[in-house]
């Protein structure tokens, strides 16, 4: 039969198999394409090795924070607290974003007036004064941590903002360096005599840091002592007395309800909202701040606890401030990079040492994993045995630093009032 004629002839037969291929084909992709992805493998292709040279970061893994942060207006650490490593880190990427970026303001999930003071004379810039401070009044800050205060330091030094440098966010967690000011404050015996009455109650709970098991603020000062300076001080709105007293009224508040609510009360959720609206409300009233002082577009670094700087409801059941600080970002046309720790080697548990990424990354390194480029995967469902949890976290945050060889921080400046 001639070619052509047996073409002609077959031509029907080969246009239905074609078309049923085609058929088959589109109803039923091929194995590869739906083929899913482990993990770890994942993982592995996305690492990054953060090294230091010198007290600086550098390294493929500096490379790609840098990059990463290139749009951002806000860059968050979310951290375990009082570990050597991440104040250290915080420190060497505060710098390089400052340099790099101009990056000017450090935000800390440490009280509103400490940090007031931390970003004033004679305290600015000074390790010395700030370690001096810490050992006067060892429950002002929050955390106490040698790597912390040096941290603190060198942001005041290295900024070179026209307003505050240092950021408290955060409800206090002393009384004495607030009462003392007051003191200093007051119009007249009578109030004076009240705030010296006050001191003399926070004493045995604040000489030494944890000098006792209750901490004063949150298990010892009623609301009415700290209400009583407001009617005896009259002080006039936004003035630096009302200032004072308002952050001692809101930290009493806040820690008496999550007090009770450890002993059953339906005070928890309450205590967790409004302590998160909290944060939000001073982040605005410091980024106003540096707006007025001549900074159109306030870049910050902040650095605080997991439940805070992650996108959308965290376990506080709340919206987190950084779930505010991702959409008010894009409000300005900018980006959020957040970035998640990991501790491991460190003697203590916490909530990351354990996950997939223990056996990927090396023990031994600081290893950061970009979660991004996995996002896809997830939403689409192609990740073997991915956990509810660990989906949530891809999402949440946009990597993952793995800190080897974690340890606790130190606390030889303060080594004496600590308990």
């Amino acid at each position: 039969m001639p070619a052509k004629t047996f073409i002609s002839h077959k031509l029907p037969q080969i246009l239905c198999v074609f078309l049923c291929a085609v058929f088959v084909a589109f109803l039923y992709p091929s194995q590869e394409k739906n083929k899913k992805r482990t993990l770890d493998s994942l993982l592995r292709e996305n690492c990054h090795i953060l090294e230091v040279d010198n007290e600086q970061l550098s390294g493929e893994g500096f490379d790609f924070l840098m990059k990463a942060a290139a749009e951002a207006q806000f860059v968050t650490i979310a951290e375990e607290h009082n570990r050597l490593q991440i104040p250290q880190i915080t420190t060497m990427l505060f710098s390089a974003l400052h340099k790099i970026h101009g990056f000017n303001y450090l935000a800390l999930e440490q009280g509103t007036v400490v940090c007031k003071m931390f970003a004033s004379k004679p305290l600015v810039g000074n390790l010395d004064a700030i370690a001096e401070f810490a050992r006067k009044y060892t429950n002002a800050p929050t955390f106490i941590t040698d790597q912390e205060l040096q941290m603190i330091g060198e942001a005041g030094r290295i900024s070179d903002a026209k307003t505050d440098r240092i950021w408290g966010l955060d409800q206090e967690f002393g009384a004495l360096h607030i009462l003392d000011q007051l003191k200093e404050l007051a119009p007249n015996d009578k109030v004076r005599l009240f705030v010296e009455k006050l001191i003399e109650k926070a004493l045995p709970y604040e000489r030494n840091r944890f000098a006792s098991e209750k901490l004063f603020i949150a298990e010892v000062a009623q609301p009415e002592d700290f209400a009583g300076l407001l009617d005896l001080f009259k002080p006039e709105p936004s003035s630096k007395t009302d200032f004072l007293i308002q952050n001692l009224l809101f930290s009493n508040k806040v820690y008496n309800k999550n007090v009770r609510a450890r002993n059953g009360e339906l005070t928890g959720y309450d205590s967790n909202l409004e302590r998160e609206e909290h944060l939000k409300a001073r982040f605005m009233s410091e980024y106003k701040a540096a707006q007025k002082s001549g900074d159109r577009l306030p870049k910050v670094v902040l650095k605080l606890g997991h439940w805070h700087v992650y996108r959308g409801i965290y376990r506080g059941n709340v919206f987190t401030f950084g779930n505010f600080l991702s959409e008010f970002a894009v409000s300005n046309g900018k980006k959020t990079f957040f970035l998640s720790t990991a501790l491991l080697g460190d003697p203590d548990e916490w909530r990351n040492t354990k996950g997939p990424w223990v056996d990927v990354v090396n023990p031994d390194k600081w290893t950061i994993i970009d979660f991004r480029p996995l996002r896809k995967y997830a939403h689409a469902k192609r990740i073997e045995d991915l956990s509810e949890g660990i989906k949530a976290l891809l999402f949440r945050v946009d990597a993952l630093l793995v800190i080897g060889n974690a340890r606790p921080g130190t606390y030889t400046l303060t080594r004496d009032q600590i308990q």
